[in-house]
């Protein structure tokens, strides 16, 4: 692990609230297929919280803070926030499928696990964005 994010992204926390954690429910959500585990909702303030969020986390490449964000890890920053945007649009995507029916999960055959080229790809056009003016503007 070269990289964490911590952030407090609305959809995620709206999910872990509901019960639920981040589930592969598309393509690029190969990366949450080995579990995404949860910490109940303590306010992570000392190194011991600290050290039990690391044992929950364990080997898996993000972890939901209940009722407060998440964490993601990768090998390096593209990785890490590529992890942390792909949280979220999985959550928006399984809160979306909750709320018309059924959560399915895909099939592992059809999951893309290549992480570190999906990483690339969405960093590039971030950067792209930045680059042109296409960005957002935060107010």
């Amino acid at each position: 692990m070269g990289s964490v994010v911590h952030a407090h992204p609305p959809l995620t926390i709206a999910l872990g609230i509901s019960g639920e954690t981040i589930r592969p429910v598309h393509q690029l959500s190969a990366c949450f297929a080995a579990g995404v585990p949860t910490f109940g909702g303590d306010l992570i303030n000392s190194e011991e919280l600290g050290k039990k969020v690391a044992e929950t986390l364990g080997d898996k490449r993000a972890i939901l803070l209940v009722g407060h964000g998440a964490v993601t890890v990768g090998s390096d920053v593209p990785e890490a926030v590529t992890t942390a945007l792909l949280m979220e649009e999985t959550a928006r995507l399984q809160l979306l499928a909750a709320a018309a029916g059924k959560v399915r999960t895909m099939p592992p055959e059809i999951l893309n696990p290549d992480i570190k080229s999906a990483a690339r790809f969405i960093w590039r056009f971030l950067e792209w964005e930045e680059e042109s003016g296409a960005a957002p503007r935060l107010r």
